[in-house]
């Protein structure tokens, strides 16, 4: 079993450091990033000896100067490529500030720098003149580089970053170091060139101007695959996209040049019909990477190492800007937590981030604009969504569009926005190449010694405008004047490499055409007589899937378990470990409850079908996430997942106990089941579990609103993701949604989960007869039985292939005995059911009403006291979409005709309005099947009117509507 359990005296430092005790250390998968100890730091710098202390107390101007150079150094860092911005002087660097006079016979005596400020180890000695301090403080702080660590809390950190940039700043790379980057420039340029040459009307969203980008990914992954790490995530928005697949990942040209051509780059099985592919822009991958057989470290020496390989994953994005990072985050994640132990990788002292390493590219106006951003930083060091730290290159343009940094933020740098999380943020000026290599090592080695997120703001520059064929100059013609008058960054240092006697100008023209020459040949080869699309990768058990054929999902899939297993999943989901005394009322209301239905096999709620498809799921080696709001008590105080020690906060998840004591009629190897109360977050959160979707298809992600409206603010990945990433990239995924729906009078905002949006995502075609055949993109569910939902949770895992589904779960009738459902009904040869039918004699039936969700117990009731039990037929539609056209069409076909005299009517019946809800998605296609089956009877509507918001808000017009409602269901 992976325990993922910080030691004690870890927890006690966190426990200082957050001023709380954590309370759910104990639930699988929890892991915070690692406290740093106290003394030891890296690259030799160690705590202060007692003779540094008392230099540092005899030498407070000393002091004083240096540190306003960690501090405010990088205001005068050259850091803008076009040195546009005013740099006005820095007062504080002032030496004259500190007692310092500045004519040079001033700068002459000695001072001992033991204990203030560090240099490089040929350079090591207690004394400097001021003269050589000041000179080493400007090389550092204020060349091409500009540092801000001083803000950081934990002062382990602070003095590794002095140690190990004023040490090693100055170390040269070497000659194979130096043309390595000029041929990734190089190579960036050139193709760049040759696609604008080739494909002079596509928007390709080119690197011009930002090479130094393609030089800082490749330090990440030699300096990744040097210290062990074997696969990288890689999340990043439009710009250098081609650049970077093409010229680092080894993307196969042939798919790009057919995706300039406007041809699909999904293989020829994954038909249009299904499947619309995506642009140019979108493009992704996973590459392995052939790494040197030597790294540099970030304290520069070299180390030998073997030839190494690193697996690459480069993910699908939407146009939606910063959307794919917290996706990227869940995938790396999920590579990590809860699939480990079935993949081989070791359980024992493994720490998050020792193999998978998350790199995180964003661009300058995005990365402050998008709220997203502050949501997936705030995830960094949370221990359900702690991915061992993300590198975070922000590739600073200067420009937002058209819109410049001054009208695009408030804050002075672009990358501010990361002080929020105490990340240490570099500054680089992306034209000095050897600079940019510098920070990045830095950076690299920040990230593995505390697995922690840094930032690094490479400032370049837009050659073009926002793409190839926008004209820059009509709204920044200063910039752009200024920007023509440059040679590129890799002309710039090519000239410094031939100049230094590294490379010769033939060999530099050399390399160009035979890139070129390659570049062009891609060109015939991707004929489509000549070249045959491969199929998509489908790694980590995804190959055992097959894509769902048409009219598939029509068929019964039986989900039923063994009774004998249901009562002992049940029996141990409220089975807390010793040590832990649960509150009183749940042992009463919960705990007893349960085990008695369990018993008696009666009466079996909606929390315990949940706990029964969950645990036995995990006994047949399924994997389980659920991640909300609330989640492990449930909004509704329903659930109990988590159940707290009533005198120490201490916490367990019972149904954890089948992965650690598996019983016997489980399979050789369960799963896991993690249980998240995740941060006030949907747009990062519902984003970081899509990506985590992604990883296997034997992990069942769940996402669960507080309230089903909630969901609002995840809108991004519900459009561009959960609906349509299997029908543009080819990606499958379970991701499951519950969106607690219903009406109580709990006002606009608590009431739906908007039905109606998910219903316009569907690609369930308009109705025609006979029914067009399709394959659904994603399932719309609405239980009404706790039954209901254990098979469709289990269906979701069941199936030789996987789809997205959203479940407008249950409040008010989480309890309601009505809806409980007999043990019976979850046994061998149960299914779920899409439609749910009265049994009553339909012959006597005037009035058959179609509906959805727990509005049918209402109507129950009302129609028992209004005495017509007789007369009025409820057709439960349990399954919106895909639409259970043939069910309703037997149902219609065999029902009886009216033994009275008064026409049958037929009716939809929604507590939403007629705006909201399912009404416009089922009634043309009821009508239609009453066109068919009912002589044309027309379908009327009762339910409410439509309505600017989803309820209203005071409760004398909610009842008001209700009654409204229930006379038109009842004729009156």
């Amino acid at each position: 079993m992976l325990r993922l359990r910080l030691p004690s005296k870890q927890l006690q430092s966190y426990s200082l450091l957050l001023r709380r005790q954590l309370h759910d250390n104990g639930i699988h998968g929890f892991q915070l990033p690692p406290p740093s100890s106290p003394s030891p730091t890296a690259g030799g710098a160690q705590e202060f000896t007692p003779s540094q202390l008392a230099n540092r107390a005899r030498s407070g101007s000393l002091l004083r100067l240096v540190e306003s150079y960690r501090k405010h150094g990088h205001r005068a860092a050259r850091l803008d490529p076009l040195d546009l911005a005013l740099r006005p002087s820095v007062p504080a660097l002032d030496p004259r500030r500190y007692g310092f006079k500045i004519d040079g016979a001033n700068l002459r005596p000695e001072v001992d720098v033991s204990g203030i400020l560090s240099f490089p180890p040929d350079e090591q000695g207690g004394r400097k003149t001021v003269e050589e301090v000041q000179k080493r403080l400007e090389e550092v702080y204020c060349s091409g580089i500009g540092y801000e660590f001083t803000h950081l809390p934990l002062k382990s950190h602070r003095l590794y970053l002095e140690s190990t940039l004023e040490r090693s700043h100055s170390t040269p790379l070497t000659p194979e170091e130096k043309l390595e980057h000029w041929r990734l420039l190089a190579a960036s340029e050139t193709f760049d060139a040759w696609a604008a040459k080739r494909f002079p009307g596509v928007k390709r969203y080119g690197l011009e101007g930002g090479e130094g980008m393609m030089g800082a990914v490749w330090e990440v992954m030699k300096f990744a695959g040097g210290v062990g790490v074997e696969e990288v995530v890689i999340a990043m928005p439009h710009r250098g996209r081609l650049n970077l697949l093409t010229q680092l990942l080894n993307f196969d040209m042939r798919l790009l040049v057919r995706k300039m051509h406007a041809l699909p780059t999904l293989p020829p099985s994954l038909p249009p019909a299904q499947f619309t592919d995506d642009v140019l822009s979108h493009l992704f991958t996973t590459a392995t990477l052939s790494l040197p057989s030597s790294s540099t470290s970030s304290a520069g020496t070299e180390q030998e190492k073997e030839k190494k390989e690193i697996k690459v994953h480069l993910l699908p994005n939407p146009s939606h800007l910063e959307a794919v990072n917290p996706v990227a985050m869940g995938f790396g994640r999920g590579l990590q937590v809860p699939l480990r132990s079935s993949l081989g990788g070791e359980e024992e002292g493994y720490e998050l981030g020792d193999q998978v390493l998350s790199l995180q590219i964003h661009g300058d106006a995005a990365f402050g604009g998008q709220g997203v951003t502050a949501e997936t930083l705030n995830l960094e060091s949370l221990p359900h969504f702690n991915v061992g730290g993300s590198v975070r290159i922000v590739v600073n343009n200067q420009l937002g569009y058209t819109t410049p940094s001054t009208s695009g933020r408030t804050s002075f740098y672009a990358t501010d926005l990361a002080k929020s999380i105490a990340a240490p943020i570099l500054h680089v000026n992306g034209d000095r190449v050897e600079d940019v290599v510098r920070a990045m090592r830095l950076a690299m080695g920040y990230q593995r010694k505390f697995r922690r997120d840094i930032i690094i703001d490479l400032v370049v520059y837009r050659r073009r405008g926002h793409n190839e064929l926008d004209e820059p100059s009509y709204t920044s013609p200063v910039m752009y004047r200024t920007i023509s008058a440059l040679p590129s960054v890799p002309q710039t240092y090519e000239t410094s490499l031939i100049d230094s006697g590294l490379l010769t100008s033939s060999e530099a023209s050399s390399f160009r055409s035979s890139l070129l020459a390659r570049l062009d040949e891609s060109l015939e080869a991707a004929e489509p007589e000549r070249f045959k699309v491969p199929e998509v990768e489908r790694p980590r058990g995804w190959g055992a899937m097959r894509w769902p054929v048409e009219e598939e999902w029509r068929e019964r899939v039986e989900t039923g378990v063994e009774g004998s297993v249901l009562r002992e999943v049940g029996r141990r989901s409220v089975e807390v470990e010793e040590g832990i005394t649960p509150h009183p009322r749940l042992l009463r209301q919960h705990i007893s409850k349960r085990l008695q239905s369990l018993k008696t096999g009666e009466g079996l709620d909606f929390a315990t079908a949940e706990a029964l498809a969950f645990g036995s799921l995990m006994m047949e080696g399924k994997h389980v996430r659920l991640c909300g709001q609330d989640s492990g008590r449930g909004t509704f105080s329903q659930r109990h997942a988590i159940v707290a020690d009533q005198a120490s906060e201490r916490v367990t998840v019972p149904l954890q106990s089948i992965t650690t004591s598996p019983p016997p009629s489980s399979s050789n190897k369960t799963g896991t089941i993690e249980v998240v109360n995740s941060p006030l977050s949907e747009y990062a959160v519902l984003g970081f579990e899509q990506g985590m979707s992604w990883v296997s298809p034997d992990l069942l992600v769940m996402w669960e609103a507080q309230f089903g409206d909630f969901h609002n603010t995840a809108q991004v990945i519900i459009d561009t993701y959960l609906g349509s990433a299997e029908t543009k990239w080819g990606v499958q995924s379970a991701l499951t949604l519950l969106l607690p729906h219903g009406y109580d009078s709990a006002g606009p905002e608590h009431s739906s989960a908007r039905i109606e949006r998910f219903l316009l995502l569907t690609n369930d075609p308009l109705p025609t007869h006979p029914p067009t055949p399709f394959v659904p993109n994603l399932h719309l569910v609405n239980p009404t039985t706790s039954a209901n939902y254990f098979h469709l949770l289990r269906r979701q895992m069941s199936r030789e292939y996987r789809k997205p589904m959203v479940v407008f779960s249950p409040k008010g009738i989480l309890r309601l005995a009505a809806a409980a459902s007999p043990i019976a009904e979850f046994e061998p040869g149960t299914a779920f059911q899409p439609i749910l039918v009265d049994e009553m004699r339909w012959e006597e039936v005037e009035r058959v009403v179609f509906l959805s969700g727990k509005m049918y117990y209402d109507l129950v009731k009302e129609r028992k006291e209004r005495g017509v039990e007789d007369k009025v037929g409820f057709v439960r539609i349990e399954e919106l979409s895909p639409f259970p056209t043939h069910l309703l069409s037997s149902f219609l076909s065999a029902l009886p005709p009216s033994a009275s005299q008064t026409p049958r009517t037929f009716l939809w019946a929604q507590e939403e309005p007629s705006n909201s809800g399912a009404y416009t998605f089922v009634a043309p296609r009821l009508q239609l099947l009453l066109d068919e089956h009912a002589g044309g009877a027309k379908l009327e509507y009762a339910g409410r009117e439509a309505m600017a918001t989803t309820a209203p808000g005071v409760g004398s017009y909610f009842a008001e509507s209700r009654k409204r409602v229930l006379e038109r269901v009842f004729g009156v």
